[in-house]
């Protein structure tokens, strides 16, 4: 697979690397009416998001912006230039290999934080016309002592959320 390419990278107040954005080598998708955000975090929940988001722009046969977001936690400041992007990468590549193999570009976008307040900034920053999550399956009791990362996307998302189960 090949590298993808550092388009920018983010930097707070103090000069601290907060965000990265790389694209796939080949084309970067174009800003459309049809964009879509899709959260990545390595897990198979978010695999299979990305592959209905190829099944969704197959079936519709039209060309679709694919805006991945990766959250990763806060890191000190050393450890952020040096592992942010490497932690991103490992945790984006099977996904990224998915898009490959269908032929689809995308753009990702990785920043540090609470990863539903980090969705719901992207969607404000990228407006996408619809977010795609892939969703964990916490029982209840999981949901009310940890909260969901699904449940508060899709309350104060101003788009349209695709959950895939």
């Amino acid at each position: 697979m090949n590298m993808p390419l550092l388009q920018h990278s983010e930097r707070d107040a103090d000069g601290r690397l907060v965000g990265l954005v790389f694209a796939s080598g080949t084309q970067s998708p174009a800003a459309t009416e049809n964009s879509w955000l899709l959260a990545v975090d390595g897990s198979d929940h978010a695999w299979r998001a990305a592959a209905a988001v190829i099944r969704l722009a197959e079936a519709a046969g039209t060309e679709v912006a694919v805006q991945l977001i990766n959250i990763q936690p806060w890191l000190a400041r050393e450890a952020a230039e040096n592992g942010l992007a490497q932690r991103a990468l490992a945790d984006t590549e099977a996904v990224r290999e998915l898009f490959a193999k269908a032929r689809r570009a995308w753009c990702l976008h990785v920043v540090m934080g609470e990863a539903a307040d980090c969705i719901l900034n992207a969607i404000g920053r990228l407006q996408p016309q619809g977010v795609v999550l892939g969703r964990r399956g916490l029982n209840a009791a999981q949901s009310l002592l940890l909260g969901s990362v699904t449940d508060k996307v899709l309350q104060q998302s101003p788009v349209p959320v695709l959950v895939v189960p």
